[in-house]
């Protein structure tokens, strides 16, 4: 019984992967890192804010090729976050489907929560809403 549920949920789980490719996740996480609303909260003319980093915790796949403010941004493991007391932003939703896509992510720093609902049209990922709000 333990088998059949365990192929169940691979082969779902294969299914829900295969229909988002890499280049999706990074158009998505690239709205996100882009979101206008976002913009006031980066702060870098402060110490410590580049290059943005992105906690790599499993949410979101690392993906290599994003800039902001003409940098790459990096992933960074929670030790080494932890270690540099580094700002950055965390997401704790990343929920993408062929043509959807939900994604909350915080930025701590400035106390900030995003939530986001994204659609895919004629192969392009834009935000059909957003909330940006300040804890």
């Amino acid at each position: 019984m333990k088998f059949y549920f365990l192929l169940i949920a691979s082969f779902i789980f294969h299914v829900n992967v295969s229909s988002q490719t890499e280049e999706d996740h990074k158009e998505i996480v690239k709205l996100c890192i882009n979101l206008e609303a976002l913009k006031p909260y980066y702060n870098i003319a402060k110490g410590g804010r580049l290059p943005v980093v992105i906690l790599d915790n499993g949410v979101v796949p690392v993906i290599s090729g994003l800039e902001k403010f003409k940098k790459p941004v990096e992933f960074w493991s929670i030790e080494k976050i932890f270690e540099s007391d580094k700002a950055h932003l965390a997401f704790s939703t990343f929920e993408v489907t062929e043509s959807k896509a939900r994604v909350i992510f915080a930025y701590e720093i400035e106390g900030v929560h995003v939530i986001m609902s994204l659609t895919k049209k004629e192969g392009h990922w834009s935000v059909l809403r957003s909330s940006v709000t300040e804890r």
